[in-house]
């Protein structure tokens, strides 16, 4: 599974602890407030934005695009019954069009909340951690990108070349995660370049 995809489910698994401690604390305002934010700000502008071209462009038997048809799959099936006590028909309309399984039951009001461990088995501090920077290393080179967008220099994102300058320990950080890095900053080209003195 590649990073990105494992770091959505996580965030997914995150989402779910929190709306299931909610609906027993009767905290329906927290609930709708976070599933409103997860959809706007982790699934569309962050993991749909980034794997729309793997979605689109890539071979129908990629295992990289299989990786994240499966995470949407995931995280859809998590989101409709998280929602269905505050949405019930449109939660139940929702579940008539999730993909036909054996065992699914009609109704999304006869099956169980998510198990918040099978989405992710775990939540390693250091991968988030990791997560955090590449998140915001991903917010200030989107704004670079904009900028060279509104000063005419490219048309597109994906038309850039990215050169990022660096302090070493985010280099380290980005050494991991050298192969996501195209898909997540949605450009064709990144290099890094690393200094006790960067910026």
């Amino acid at each position: 599974m590649l990073p990105l995809d494992r770091y959505m489910l996580v965030r997914t698994r995150e989402l779910t602890e929190k709306t299931l401690r909610w609906y027993q604390e009767f905290e329906f305002h927290r609930i709708y407030q976070a599933l409103n934010e997860f959809a706007v700000a982790d699934l569309s502008s962050l993991y749909i934005d980034a794997v729309k071209d793997r979605i689109y462009t890539f071979a129908p038997e990629n295992p990289d695009r299989h990786s994240a048809q499966t995470v949407l799959w995931m995280i859809a099936e998590a989101l409709v019954r998280l929602v269905a006590p505050l949405l019930s028909f449109t939660a139940d309309e929702i579940w008539q069009y999730m993909p036909a399984m054996s065992n699914r039951l009609p109704s999304v009001h006869l099956e169980r909340f998510p198990d918040p461990a099978s989405l992710a088995p775990d939540v390693d501090p250091e991968f988030m951690s990791d997560w955090a920077t590449l998140l915001l290393l991903r917010d200030e080179a989107l704004k670079s990108l904009e900028e060279a967008r509104k000063e005419k220099l490219i048309g597109k994102a994906l038309d850039a070349r990215l050169v990022l300058e660096v302090p070493e320990a985010v280099g380290v950080v980005l050494e991991r995660y050298r192969g996501s890095l195209k898909e997540l900053l949605n450009v064709s080209q990144v290099e890094v370049m690393t200094g006790p003195s960067s910026q």
